[in-house]
């Protein structure tokens, strides 16, 4: 009796449904909360062939995710010297996956600054002299420097002493990252096959324990490396899976799903940057009468009326009209708009939009027949050369050539129009985090400046990307612009009111 009732003592409660829910996610958070849990829990042992433990932890088992496994994929010593610069930088590799290092080589040049796809080597301790590199892959699937446009490199920044002391030294666990980020990217680029599995730093070294993932074969044309070669199809792909799963869905938009005492949330800085090129028929165009267009250059000149010698009849005196309708698209463009020059036998007077402008042989300013003799034995030409500048406002407008002829005649006005047709940029700034800012309950966590890592943790690295190089517009009208950034990505820390999150029990 005695044993039976101590038995019962040491028997625990029996849990509410709340109560196991609560203990199995806040065992999975434990697990899986963000990126360096999955990575250190699920994807290291699993590429390591190392044994993988339920999210309560009671069971393991072994996966088989990688055909070939190596403990060191990659390895690279990184020591700075006094000018600041990488003096030293020595790269050992496991180029088949045997467990064994097989190659070995050292950098030809001082690395001053650092790319995410490539290195910078200039005169130690200076910026003068400077030679952009890319990281890439020979035949051999080696590693190499291959010589390249700043423009073709992303995320550079400078870490030699030219730009501040002791930048290297001070940041040598993410200059290291950098570094061996970029090697990682042209190996799994050359062969999407390899995988890392971890990477480790140990002062001036980092360590990369990788894999050969998706299948044991020869070709790394593969379709399980799909999302390797095509990264921007993940999104849509993690989105329609999530969408499609109930047990998501109600998770995500449960209290506990959405309750947090401190939220992190992401913005952007970006700078936006359109170019705009211009065809003729963008900026101005005929659309309505006239007998000819010609361009010569950036001039262009519309011709209306009716040349012929003696191609118009008026009999004893008759009024003829010619009418040219102009549409104007972007009045911005056009610099130059003027009455060239124009002629009749007998009479004309040239209108723009009902406006008289110009007249001739004498002043006429009616509608009607002219205030003199119709016949005037001959053609007369003016070269007024008016400028019609102020008229060309957005829209359509009507030149209109008025000729009064006496028996036989002809007349004819020409137009010249001067265009910019140049490639032109529109940059503006989109502050998304200007709300975030201001919070006093935020305070800036991370911040990668065109992919340099500026804060970390709350904390200023001291680093500072190199002015970017970015090509815009299309081969037609390709621009190059050289700014301070194009885009920084922020992680913000903010609190919230806790009453807002779903009290535990206890």
């Amino acid at each position: 009796m005695l044993h039976a009732q101590a038995q019962a003592q040491q028997q625990p409660e029996t849990q509410s449904v709340e109560d196991r829910a609560q203990a199995a996610a806040a065992a999975s958070r434990a697990r899986s909360s963000d990126s360096e849990a999955i990575q250190r829990n699920y994807v290291t042992p699993g590429l390591a062939g190392q044994p993988i433990a339920t999210i309560d932890g009671k069971r393991n088992f072994n996966s088989s995710l990688a055909c070939q496994k190596t403990a060191t994929l990659l390895e690279i010593i990184a020591q700075p010297g006094a000018t600041g610069d990488l003096m030293h930088v020595q790269i050992a590799r496991d180029t088949d996956l045997d467990g064994a290092v097989d190659s070995r080589s050292t950098l030809p040049v001082p690395v001053s600054g650092l790319c995410a796809n490539g290195v910078i080597a200039c005169d130690p301790g200076t910026w003068t002299q400077c030679k952009p590199f890319r990281w890439d892959v020979d035949a051999d699937r080696n590693l190499k420097l291959s010589a390249a446009p700043l423009t073709e490199l992303a995320g550079c920044y400078c870490i030699n002493n030219s730009c501040g002391t002791n930048l290297a030294w001070g940041n040598l666990a993410g200059v290291l990252r950098d570094l061996g980020g970029g090697m990682i990217g042209a190996l799994t680029t050359a062969d999407p096959r390899l995988g890392v599995a971890q990477a480790v730093i140990e002062g001036p070294v980092i360590r990369y324990t990788g894999a050969q993932t998706t299948a044991c074969t020869a070709s790394p044309a593969l379709p399980q490396s799909s999302y390797r070669a095509n990264p921007q199809i993940i999104a849509a792909d993690a989105a329609a899976a999530a969408a499609n799963s109930g047990l998501f869905q109600t998770l995500s938009g449960s209290p506990a799903g959405l309750g947090k005492a401190q939220q992190v949330r992401h913005c952007t800085i970006e700078r936006q940057v359109t170019v705009e090129g211009a065809d003729l028929d963008a900026i101005v165009q005929r659309v309505l009468g006239g007998y000819a267009t010609t361009r010569t250059g950036n001039t262009i000149e519309y011709l209306m009326g009716s040349p012929g010698d003696n191609s118009l009849r008026g009999g004893n005196c008759s009024l003829i009209d010619f009418r040219m309708t102009l549409r104007v698209e972007d009045p911005d463009r056009i610099t130059g708009a003027r009455l060239l020059d124009y002629y009749a036998d007998d009479w004309a007077q040239i209108r723009v939009d009902g406006t008289l402008v110009a007249s001739g042989p004498a002043p006429w300013s009616s509608q009607g027949l002219p205030p003199g003799k119709c016949e005037r034995s001959g053609a007369f030409h003016a070269s007024p050369n008016l400028d019609l500048k102020p008229w060309l406002t957005k829209g359509d407008h009507e030149i209109w050539l008025r000729v009064a002829v006496a028996d036989g005649g002809e007349a004819r006005a020409r137009v010249g129009i001067e265009i910019d047709d140049s490639c032109r940029t529109r940059e503006q700034i989109v502050d998304q985090c200007g709300i975030l800012d201001r919070d006093t309950k935020c305070r800036i966590s991370d911040e990668f400046v065109d992919g340099v890592q500026t804060f970390r943790n709350g904390i200023n690295t001291g680093l500072r990307p190199l002015p970017q190089v970015r090509q815009f517009g299309a081969s037609a009208c390709a621009v190059t612009l050289q700014r301070d950034f194009f885009q920084r990505d922020r992680i913000y820390r903010c609190e919230i009111d806790s009453s807002a999150v779903p009290a535990h029990r206890t």
